[in-house]
Formats: structure tokens, sequence, C-alpha cells
């Protein structure tokens, strides 16, 4: 897969860091990106794809949450990670650049 320098950045069930992998090039930007398509993957309990496509008021209102400002990001690019009993263990959240070449990248991770 012939992708950008990325970032991968792995959170628990609890929206902590877990694991966090910056490639050589990649732009300092990549980090909060990858945490918050992984962050809002976690607090929404899906996928970054299925997320971006739910209503906007939801978004919004992650978006804003006082709690957490600005780390709900609604983008592809971000799996979530379960166990073998389907239970939520955390999320996988990556940023290479393009959507089309994220979502494998946080998929391998």
């Amino acid at each position: 897969m012939k992708i950008k320098p990325l970032t991968i950045v792995v959170l628990d069930d609890s929206g902590n860091i877990v694991a966090c992998q910056r490639e050589d090039g990649a732009s300092m930007a990549r980090y909060d990106i990858a945490l918050g398509k992984s962050w809002g993957a976690v607090a929404m309990s899906c996928s970054s794809a299925r997320s971006a496509s739910a209503p906007r008021t939801i978004r919004i209102s992650f978006c804003r949450s006082p709690q957490r400002p600005r780390q709900f990001l609604p983008q592809p690019g971000a799996v979530i990670i379960k166990d073998a009993q389907g239970n939520i263990l955390g999320a996988a959240g990556a940023s290479a650049g393009r959507v089309t070449r994220t979502r494998p990248a946080a998929r391998m991770a």
C-alpha cells in the first residue's frame, strides 16, 4: 500500500492512549487527526466512517463537548477494536492524507 507517512493512535475503551506511532516525515497535525478519529470512534461506539454519516446535530454536539473540546473528528479513518464476544476494547485511528488510504491502515493497526 502506497501512502504518505502516517500516524496511528490506539485508544482503550475509556479514550486513554494505549499506543501511538508516527512515521518519519509525517506532519505534526497527523497525531491530532488520528487521535480525533479514534476518540470519536470510541465515544460513539462505531467506526469513524459510520460516525461521519451520523446526523449533523449529533456530530456537532460531540464536537462542542466541554469535556473533550475539539477531540471528536467525524472522518473515516478509525476502526473499533472488539474482543471475541463483541465487547469494545478501544479504537485505532490513522491519518495519512487521503481517507481511502487511512481506513486500511487503521484496520492493520
